[in-house]
């Protein structure tokens, strides 16, 4: 057979293509294979493959191959697994809330291991996720669950906040309305003008709340920009010392250079703001509040000090709950480390207290630094 020379270009173009794609997967599976977490690629219909970084943390032979990955997971913890699963397969698990799982070992013991998921939702393609897993100790797990139960308490509130400051709103509308009637038409005496200008500022008080309570229930995705976290602290400074009592000094470590995170400029205002208030609180005596921002790899962490009088462990096990608080019912609506727990959280980062009585307390909050 004679091939014209523009057939053979083709079909070399076509060997050549071939053996590129070839070479393509052969170099994905090798980087597949020596990846330091498991990796399992899941279809709609059931279909799975993993890598051989899992069967070789799992101890079991490269041919084990059971129906479903769902036979390697805890009996305890499949419902919720197989819930994840559904979710990502339908594209819509939170990539910054991973799920922590119990997968047995050949051996028969199960270790904890952390979940994430992503879809895939190619053309033509059944719908297929990826899920890596990597190996953590119990007590990641511990702080893990911890961590997912207060996400799930902080949504539920949410919801409940939301429809709570809707109606005290509309309530704090109809009483002023009334007040001012009252002040119109009504022949008051000075004793009487008083205790309405004390109403007026009951509902001053009354109408922040509710607008807190709106914006700690409103969990629509928040327009984010780059900011300069440097900046920020620099800018709020000044409201930050009026705020404090005179017996407060504030001191910074920040970086020379800018450092940018993805976010609404008014929730870091709030956060810096809420901290900062929150530790110079816990000195009554007066003290120092040192504040500073350090970078590790991928993540941004603010940290707020105090020397004052610390939290017991039982405090710090609720210091996120919305709505707790230890200080007067006056002086506090208990949604200060509540929103910024909840700011952190929706941006796929996070909190944390230490603290010991006596002694003084820090909270960290971890936040992802913008892409290059």
């Amino acid at each position: 057979m004679v091939i014209s020379g523009d057939a053979q270009s083709t079909i070399d173009a076509l060997h050549a293509r071939i053996a590129e794609l070839t070479r393509s997967e052969t170099r994905l599976r090798a980087a597949l294979d020596n990846s330091t977490d498991m990796v399992i690629f899941l279809e709609v219909g059931g279909d799975w493959s993993a890598n051989n970084t899992a069967t070789r943390r799992l101890g079991y032979d490269p041919e084990y191959h059971p129906p479903h990955p769902i036979e390697v997971v805890h009996p305890n913890d499949r419902e919720m697994t197989l819930n994840a699963l559904r979710t990502v397969l339908d594209g819509q698990w939170d990539e910054t809330q991973p799920l922590i799982a119990r997968l047995r070992h050949a051996d028969g013991h199960y270790g904890h291991y952390e979940l994430r998921g992503r879809s895939i939702l190619a053309p033509e393609s059944p719908r297929a996720a990826v899920i890596t897993a990597r190996g953590v100790d119990a007590e990641y797990a511990a702080r893990a669950e911890t961590r997912m139960q207060q996400a799930q308490r902080l949504e539920s509130l949410h919801r409940l906040g939301a429809g709570v400051a809707h109606d005290f709103c509309n309530l704090v509308g109809a009483v002023a309305n009334h007040l001012t009637v009252i002040e119109r038409h009504a022949d008051l005496d000075d004793h009487a003008l008083g205790s309405l200008a004390a109403a007026r500022e009951a509902l001053d008080i009354a109408g922040e709340l509710s607008r807190r309570l709106l914006q700690f229930g409103d969990t629509r995705e928040r327009a984010t920009t780059p900011v300069d976290l440097v900046e920020i602290l620099e800018s709020v400074d000044a409201l930050v010392r009026r705020a404090l009592s005179e017996n407060i000094d504030v001191r910074y470590r920040l970086p020379e250079t800018p450092v940018i995170v993805p976010a609404a400029r008014g929730e870091w205002e709030q956060i810096v703001l809420n901290l900062v208030l929150n530790a110079s609180e816990a000195m009554p005596e007066g003290g120092t509040v040192h504040v500073g921002l350090d970078l590790h790899d991928d993540m941004v962490e603010l940290w707020v000090t105090d020397s004052g009088r610390g939290m017991p462990a039982h405090v710090i096990a609720r210091a996120f709950d919305p709505f707790f608080t230890t200080k007067a019912i006056t002086n506090a609506t208990g949604l200060g480390l509540s929103t910024v727990f909840s700011f952190a959280q929706a941006a796929g980062g996070d909190v944390e207290i230490e603290s010991q009585t006596g002694v003084g307390t820090t909270v960290r909050v971890r936040w992802p630094r913008a892409d290059e």
